[in-house]
């Protein structure tokens, strides 16, 4: 049995956290080169950063 270790803190607001989860993901894509399977998962986890993103904007994200 393994025990979680627990992660400290992010000091970072959630709508910034979630912008930079968007950049990163923008940033993979544009600068990395994968197969495409590894590719197409990489472009869906940018899509769900993206409507994250929106719904904090928009203030009605998910809980």
């Amino acid at each position: 049995m393994t025990t979680a270790i627990p992660r400290p803190a992010d000091p970072r607001s959630p709508l910034q956290a979630a912008r930079d989860r968007v950049r990163a993901t923008a940033h993979q894509l544009v600068h990395t080169h994968l197969p495409l399977p590894q590719r197409q998962e990489l472009a869906d986890q940018h899509t769900r950063n993206v409507a994250d993103l929106r719904a904090l904007e928009s203030g009605t994200a998910r809980g």
